[in-house]
């Protein structure tokens, strides 16, 4: 059912009257996303749009109808064909998944310029996990284990993806939104990969090493400090064909150590010293970082956080079940 080579290539045209009240809502590597209200089902949506960019502007419509596709057999179209790819596989893998930490996809289509959106549920509030951290990081240690309900519902949502045979790749608190009644939700699943078919974001996922590697100072590049940090060795060595299941563990396991110390593992400024501390040292146990952690919890972290995958726990479930019995 994950087969991207199945995702639809002639998409309906969105009716003009079905959706109104547009707010620019944020952006994410592929696109927009805005506020909107389904007026045929009376419900708010959050409707994803890709930015086509081929007039090279930055600034972000007031509305998705206003953008437009570029013309036709030139550099920017056999980009926006590349990019439309992506997005569709986005569409197509979210949309295959349900479970309450995912995000619903409603509907798929293409705006009457011929740019891609689809709809999916808005998540009341703006906080993530990494808000959560943030906002924990001078607190207590017993305050800053009460993020251990989300990071436990966070763990769930993952073993469910991996069971469905998709591992995420660009795990981190950002992309971990917490809603004003207790939802938390996985989102952006644009990196993420289907085991055993072919990798439709490798080019993508390639892309971003890359520019972690140029870039002089990892604080110049966009949300960069977020994802190196949680970034499995066979994934910082651009190794995609390397992941599995184990190198979302990895990620699990630097997201609880930041929830436990306010920390990442590794402090780092640069990706080729991000790259040299993840492949040749072993992460500071949390428990000397931090007085008053657990060891239990900190020994867990340590396993997932092992240089060799061998030596990480097997699955979602074994961390989920350690923090559970803990």
């Amino acid at each position: 059912a994950h087969d991207a080579s199945k995702a639809p290539t002639r998409l309906r045209t969105l009716p003009l009257d079905r959706y109104g009240e547009f707010q620019p809502a944020g952006e994410g590597g592929m696109g927009i996303v805005y506020w909107a209200v389904d007026t045929d089902l009376n419900r708010e949506v959050a409707f994803k749009v890709i930015r086509p960019a081929a007039d090279g502007t930055t600034e972000t419509p007031a509305a998705p109808l206003e953008l437009a596709s570029p013309a036709k057999d030139t550099p920017a179209s056999r980009a926006f064909e590349t990019l439309k790819q992506r997005f569709l596989q986005e569409a197509w893998v979210t949309g295959g998944l349900s479970h309450p930490g995912i995000v619903p996809v409603y509907e798929l289509g293409q705006t009457p310029e011929g740019v891609p959106y689809y709809t999916m549920r808005f998540i009341k509030g703006e906080r993530t996990l990494a808000t959560a951290i943030e906002e924990a990081k001078e607190a207590s240690i017993e305050e800053r284990l009460r993020l251990l309900e989300p990071f436990l519902k966070v763990c769930d949502t993952l073993s469910y993806a991996h069971a469905k045979g998709v591992i995420h790749r660009d795990l981190k608190p950002d992309n971990i939104a917490l809603g004003e009644f207790g939802e938390v939700v996985v989102i952006d699943w644009g990196l993420a990969k289907i085991q055993d078919r072919d990798d439709v974001a490798h080019e993508r996922w390639q892309d971003r090493i890359q520019e972690y590697r140029e870039a002089t100072d990892l604080r110049t590049v966009a949300s960069a400090m977020g994802t190196p940090g949680y970034m499995a060795p066979e994934a910082a060595k651009g190794q995609a064909e390397k992941m599995d299941p184990r190198s979302d563990v990895y990620s699990l396991g630097a997201i609880l150590f930041q929830i436990l110390t306010g920390r990442l593992p590794f402090e780092f400024r640069t990706f080729g010293e991000l790259m040299s501390k993840v492949l040749q040292e072993d992460p500071p146990a949390a428990a000397r970082m931090e007085a008053g952690v657990p060891e239990a919890l900190s020994d867990l972290c340590a396993l997932c956080l092992a240089r060799d995958p061998e030596r990480r726990p097997a699955s979602v479930d074994a961390v989920a079940s350690a923090v559970r019995a803990w």
